[in-house]
């Protein structure tokens, strides 16, 4: 039998007011003046309520209301006569658009509809949620009505037919991150489970991804291999990047990497010219797949960077509160960064970063697309440094003592961010940091241990330089990050066990990117140039030349290369 969540227990993961042995909404006092959203097939939203359209009929067939809503009390009472389709097409037509009477009204419906809601059948359910969310798609969650039928369908759940779990999940994943609701998310999978999968549609599928990507809630090796076969099997996929970047989140999300998926979608974007569906936002997140499996393909960085460019160039942003996909965000931009520095791509041009990306970014700052920490705006500004570009015209809004001592107060990823570009300040830019009286922290904690142990060629090439220190001048040789907030280990070689002299780093799967020959990641490429400023030379070892050599061997490339540089 399955398990079945109760009131009390699913209660926990909503928020409800509880006043009197009724539920109360919450003040609508942002909704009074907002810009009515316009949800159509152009958005995700609007196109899966328009698939929802198919499992609330009797919605598409409310009739306007003959009643004018300016003769109704602010009272309740006054609906106790009035039937459920009544109510539903009170909901229906009754607009709310700067106009308080009719927001207090909607408050009334609200209410009765709650009031109404244990007797409700489910159908009913699912179709007054149906109307709220086209009536209120931002604000829907403030409503008592939202967050009670949500309790109520919990309870209802082992009776609701594949087309409720997924709108009813749905409903779940516009609370976002919220972690409370991960349970719950999991048990509706289960029974979709239990149900059988061939029975979804890209629809549901795409409802599934949706949720489970805001909600943060991971889903099972089967609903994910549903999910990858899906996109090897239906190609026309890629022609609708709503969709289509909705299953990629989810992809990256649970962190499935494998080089066939990147295969299939090089292979599509370029042979059936699908590239220009995509607007600057889509463009990113198919960049991330590439970056978050380090997999270097120049044709697709090429093309990707180029477009990128191009709409940047073409856009015209107006403000963070109108997102539309021809106006590119800060965020969005800074995943073209990550994507493009994490991948240690060089083709970017100076002149592309100096005249389209800055000045898009500044506009942007300026319009009030920054958080109060800036910590975009500082990994903006790390990503830029990696990718050799300095970027003087961004440091004045964050580099400054106060917001420096306030970032490193928190135990966030920004703090370590931050002090990574601290780091590339120190090698590459010191009177900086002189100027503003700062420096970044050494005594990075990192446990190498978990890294050491995955990397049995760096471990080959220590055994053999612990060797060699028996009879060289090079006494001493120990694995540690030499570079503060870049935890990629090295091994640092020193003359009279003091003395530091040389720096060794192994290229390897670990430090390298896939389908290249040994082409460092951005990480490591970073760490490269700035150990370039230190006064210790660098060796490189590339564990392809050196994979099938025995030991004797290695000692002895080592021993050349220590002689050639020291």
């Amino acid at each position: 039998m399955a398990r079945l969540f109760t009131f009390h227990q699913f209660s926990k993961c909503l928020t409800v007011t509880k006043v009197s042995n009724k539920f109360q909404i919450r003040k609508y006092k942002t909704i009074l003046g907002d810009k009515v959203t316009e949800l159509g097939e152009k958005t995700l939203t609007g196109r899966l309520l328009m698939y929802f359209n198919n499992f609330n009929g009797t919605t598409n067939q409310v009739k306007e209301p003959t009643t004018k809503f300016e003769q109704i009390n602010f009272n309740a009472l006054n609906f106790k006569h009035c039937n459920i389709e009544e109510i539903k097409s009170s909901i229906k037509y009754l607009d709310i658009s700067q106009n308080f009477s009719k927001l207090r009204l909607l408050q009334t419906l609200d209410k009765e509809c709650s009031k109404r809601l244990r007797h409700m059948k489910t159908t009913d359910i699912f179709e007054i949620l149906h109307i709220f969310m086209n009536k209120l798609p931002n604000r829907i969650i403030e409503l008592n009505f939202y967050n009670v039928s949500l309790l109520e369908l919990c309870n209802r759940l082992q009776y609701l037919n594949k087309n409720e779990i997924v709108q009813y999940i749905f409903y779940i994943g516009l609370r976002k991150k919220d972690s409370r609701c991960h349970e719950i998310v999991r048990e509706c999978l289960n029974h979709l489970s239990k149900s059988g999968l061939d029975k979804l549609t890209t629809e549901d599928l795409c409802v599934i991804c949706n949720s489970t990507f805001k909600t943060t809630t991971r889903i099972n090796e089967e609903f994910l291999s549903k999910i990858i076969t899906y996109i090897h099997s239906n190609l026309e996929l890629f022609n609708d990047p709503a969709f289509f970047i909705t299953f990629l989140k989810s992809i990256r999300h649970n962190r499935y990497q494998n080089e066939e998926l990147l295969s299939t979608m090089t292979c599509t974007i370029f042979f059936n010219n699908t590239l220009k569906h995509y607007s600057f936002s889509a463009l990113c997140h198919i960049l991330a797949i590439y970056s978050d499996y380090l997999y270097y393909d120049e044709n697709i960085l090429n093309v990707f960077a180029q477009k990128c460019i191009s709409l940047l160039k073409c856009s015209h942003y107006k403000t963070k509160k109108e997102h539309m996909s021809a106006q590119p965000r800060l965020k969005d931009i800074k995943r073209l960064l990550w994507c493009l520095s994490n991948l240690n791509y060089n083709g970017l041009e100076i002149s592309d970063i100096k005249n389209v990306i800055i000045p898009s970014i500044l506009q942007r700052v300026e319009q009030g697309d920054v958080e109060d920490n800036f910590s975009t705006l500082i990994e903006i500004s790390l990503y830029l440094w990696m990718l050799n570009y300095r970027a003087f015209e961004l440091l004045p809004y964050f580099l400054n003592k106060n917001i420096i001592e306030s970032i490193n107060r928190l135990n966030t990823p920004i703090k370590q961010r931050l002090n990574l570009l601290l780091t590339c300040m120190f090698y590459e830019e010191k009177k900086l940091l002189r100027e503003i009286g700062t420096y970044p922290k050494t005594n990075v904690d990192y446990n190498m241990t978990t890294q050491f142990e995955k990397r049995p060629l760096l471990q080959k090439v220590t055994t053999n330089l612990k060797d060699i220190s028996r009879t060289h001048e090079l006494n001493r040789f120990e694995v540690d990050c030499q570079v503060p907030g870049i935890n990629i280990i090295g091994i640092t070689g020193y003359k009279k066990n003091i003395y530091k002299s040389i720096y060794i780093e192994v290229l390897d799967d670990y430090t390298t990117l896939k389908n290249t020959k040994s082409l460092p990641t951005g990480l490591m490429q970073l760490k490269l140039r700035l150990l370039e400023h230190s006064n210790e030379a660098v060796i490189l070892v590339d564990s392809d030349e050196i994979e099938s050599m025995t030991d004797n061997e290695i000692q002895n490339v080592l021993l050349e290369e220590m002689e050639f540089v020291c």
